[in-house]
This record gives structure tokens, C-alpha cells and sequence, in this order.
């Protein structure tokens, strides 16, 4: 039989975990924004830069601002209300399932993006009732499972998002360093 303190004192440590994995996406954003642009200024303070006259040079910094814009977009609050990136990375991640805790397993778990808020406190319920061994009731509970899914939401698209930049990044110094050496 379910205790109602005990399956508050989890979900309560829960909702910590998941809200530091979503500081840290953040912070993994700020300092590739950071380094995005330290890239920009350090393009700009090279001799001769300042005209873009060169097809190069154009290409370079419409290149890092490609990368800049990537990590803003991923600090634009509400970016779990996009359908099309929720969509996308629900089906990166759709392989993290039955896991209570981990942010991306919860994100997936609870349902597809097509699914309502309800529907998904509706699945998670039946994920602890599996643990418990009784369905969870009231209203406390069922806001801390809404605050859950809705920040293992977007604590997903952030390390998402995180993770094209740093693909982005890595074949710009792939390109740039074959660019050098022919």
C-alpha cells in the first residue's frame, strides 16, 4: 500500500533532480553561447576583417552566427510549447523508456507531444501505481507530477537542442581545419 508522504518525499527528490539536469542544460547553453561568440570577436579582431569583402569571410561569420543562434533559440523560454522540436526530440530520445526518474525517460514515457498535460500525469500515475502499488491521489501529488513532466519537457529540448550545437560545432572545425590543410 502506498504512503502518500513517502510518494511526496520521491516525487519532491524527483522534481530537484530533474530541475538541476534543466540548470545544467542551461548552463551548457550559456557557455556555448560564450564561446560562440568569443569565436565571432576573435574573427573581428583579425587584420582586414572588418570589410567582409572576402566570400570566406562572409561564410565564416554567417557560420558562427548560425551557431549563435542555435544556442539562443534554445534560451527562449517556452521552447516546449514548439510541436515540430518536441516531435523531434521525443523521437531521439523514444528509446529512454520505464525510467521514473530520469528527465528523458519521463519525457518520453508519459506519452508522444500530440498527448495533453492530463494524459500524461494520467500515464505517469500508472507508472508509480506500478511501483506503489496503488494509484496516486491529490492535488499535490498531481502537481508535482505536472511540474516533473513539464520540466523533463524542456530539459529535454535544451540537451537536445545542446546537441546539434556541439555537432555544429565539430564539423565547423572539421571544415575549417580541411580548409587549412588543402
Amino acid at each position: 500500500m502506498m504512503d502518500t508522504n513517502d510518494l511526496k518525499a520521491d516525487l519532491e527528490k524527483i522534481y530537484g533532480d530533474i530541475s538541476e539536469w534543466l540548470k545544467f542544460a542551461e548552463a551548457k547553453h550559456a557557455g556555448a553561447l560564450v564561446l560562440w561568440t568569443a569565436l565571432l570577436v576573435a574573427a573581428f579582431s583579425a587584420d582586414k576583417f572588418y570589410s567582409l569583402c572576402d566570400l570566406k569571410q562572409v561564410c565564416l561569420v554567417a557560420a558562427l552566427l548560425v551557431g549563435m543562434l542555435i544556442n539562443l533559440f534554445a534560451m527562449i523560454p517556452f521552447t516546449n510549447c514548439i510541436y515540430w522540436i518536441k516531435k523531434l526530440c521525443f523521437n531521439k530520445y523514444k528509446k529512454y523508456t520505464g525510467n521514473l526518474i530520469f528527465y528523458q525517460s519521463v519525457f518520453v514515457s508519459v506519452g508522444s507531444p500530440e498527448k495533453s498535460l492530463d494524459e500524461k500525469v494520467s500515464k505517469y500515475k500508472e507508472m508509480l501505481r506500478e511501483e506503489y502499488g496503488s494509484l496516486p491521489q491529490g492535488k499535490l501529488i498531481t502537481d508535482y507530477m505536472k511540474q516533473i513532466i513539464e520540466v523533463a519537457t524542456v530539459t529535454s529540448i535544451k540537451t537536445f537542442l545542446f546537441s546539434i550545437s556541439a555537432w555544429y560545432l565539430v564539423v565547423l572545425i572539421i571544415l575549417s581545419f580541411l580548409y587549412i590543410v588543402l
